[in-house]
């Protein structure tokens, strides 16, 4: 089989596997892709460019050798017109390898093709295998994604260590973003009652938030983070170099965690964010990325437990973890479900009294200059709602919301069901735009 390359769909460039697909499945993802981004900003006569860089999914616009117009007009049926590979026209029986992520599932189901094909290479983390060769240390690689942050992930992470023969001398290090480091962390934390990790995150929202303070844990089927422990790493290492690799998609996810930390402790972060990433230098990452720790340092310095004042680090997050449960983990990165959580709790704070017109305006601003969100359109409100009630905050009370303030933010405020819903269907009407 004379197998043909094409290079262009992924999320995450150091995740990428590739798979095999026919022209007819090239032509179906492009499909698919054409439907997702429907409503953005496309060249009137036919555009060539699918993929809207401010969510690049899937860079399905960089298909080396592929060439393809949109109709924008046509509502029904394909949009794809004068699909051709190589300058000649796309034959649906020609069989190609296609570079993707190697979980292949970002798109929420949007491309089922990638979801199911055959996996025909994996490479290993872009970070990872240096560093494992630096450390002369054995490398092993996690699948990506929320949907991977399960109890057998670290069921078959401590099974690789036990042959690998890491007793309670060793220590682990877990390059990666905040969904690895969780994952290793509690890993380490319930191996042989507890070994030495090093968090080396290599996303913005890892090392803003995820790497940062020893929580560490996995999801279940009835919610995110209810398995876990507090475990800190010895060590977090930090290259904001790293950052150079991600799609902007992730870099502006990462910022949701940005926004809620700056309403907690530093309002100036709020200028420091960006609403283009291309000529954002290293200095500037370097300074946003250490006033973010030094903030969740701080918290966490007085209540490592979460017993009070580090509550305040669930700033949006009641709403976005149930975002991201009732979905499956497929729809949202987390940064952007902690985004949505964002504005439900401003819109909540101004119900209450508790935050200004203008406090809730700059939140919304904030959150908008992110860029789009995916749309909660078909989100099932009684699926989020029961993910609510699950929260890991709950109490015999209730659960606790966070709520922001002019100031910053007020703890353990309870909100009712009904109410967090009717916020949801606010939102749900809301449309996110830039300035």
């Amino acid at each position: 089989m004379n197998w043909r390359w094409i290079h262009g769909f992924y999320v995450y460039p150091n995740t990428l596997s590739a798979v095999r697909l026919t022209g007819a499945q090239v032509r179906d993802v492009l499909e698919h892709a054409a439907r997702y981004y429907d409503g953005l900003e496309c060249a009137a006569e036919g555009c060539t460019v699918v993929a809207d860089h401010e969510i690049p999914h899937y860079n399905v616009d960089n298909m080396a050798g592929v060439s393809y117009r949109i109709d924008p007009t046509r509502p029904e049926g394909s949009r794809i017109r004068d699909l051709r590979f190589g300058g000649m026209p796309l034959d649906p029986e020609a069989e190609f390898v296609v570079a993707c992520n190697s979980y292949r599932t970002a798109g929420g189901g949007l491309y089922p093709h990638l979801e199911t094909a055959e996996v025909v290479w994996r490479s290993g983390p872009l970070w990872g295998q240096p560093a494992a060769r630096s450390l002369g240390a054995p490398l092993i690689e996690l699948e990506d994604g929320e949907k991977h942050k399960r109890w057998p992930t670290v069921e078959g992470l401590l099974g690789q260590w036990l042959e690998a023969g890491l007793h309670r001398g060793d220590t682990v290090a877990a390059v990666g973003g905040g969904v690895l480091t969780d994952t290793v962390g509690f890993g380490a934390a319930v191996y042989l009652r507890g070994i030495d990790w090093v968090a080396v995150p290599t996303t913005l929202l890892a090392m803003v938030d995820a790497s940062v303070g020893g929580k560490t844990g996995v999801n279940l089927e009835q919610g995110k983070n209810l398995v876990g422990a507090f475990w800190p790493p010895q060590l977090v290492v930090i290259d904001v170099e790293t950052l150079s690799t991600l799609p902007e998609r992730e870099l502006r996810a990462g910022m949701a965690e940005v926004i809620k930390t700056a309403w907690i402790g530093d309002h100036e972060l709020l200028a420091m964010i960006p609403s283009t990433l291309e000529d954002y230098s290293i200095d500037q990452w370097q300074e946003l990325v250490m006033r973010c720790v030094a903030v969740k340092a701080r918290v966490v310095s007085e209540d490592e437990r979460e017993a009070g004042a580090r509550a305040a680090l669930n700033l949006g997050h009641t709403l976005g973890h149930a975002l991201e449960a009732a979905t499956g983990y497929r729809h949202f990165l987390h940064g952007e479900a902690v985004a949505w959580g964002l504005l439900a709790a401003a819109k909540l704070g101004r119900r209450r009294g508790m935050l200004s017109s203008e406090g809730e305006e700059a939140i919304y601003t904030a959150v908008a200059n992110l860029g789009p969100l995916p749309s909660l359109a078909e989100i099932d409100p009684q699926a989020v709602g029961s993910h609510i009630g699950s929260d890991k905050k709950k109490t015999d009370e209730g659960i606790g919301w966070v709520l922001p303030t002019d100031k910053g933010v007020t703890l353990n405020q309870r909100v009712v069901a009904e109410e967090a819903l009717e916020v949801l269907q606010d939102l749900k009407n809301t449309s996110i735009r830039r300035d």
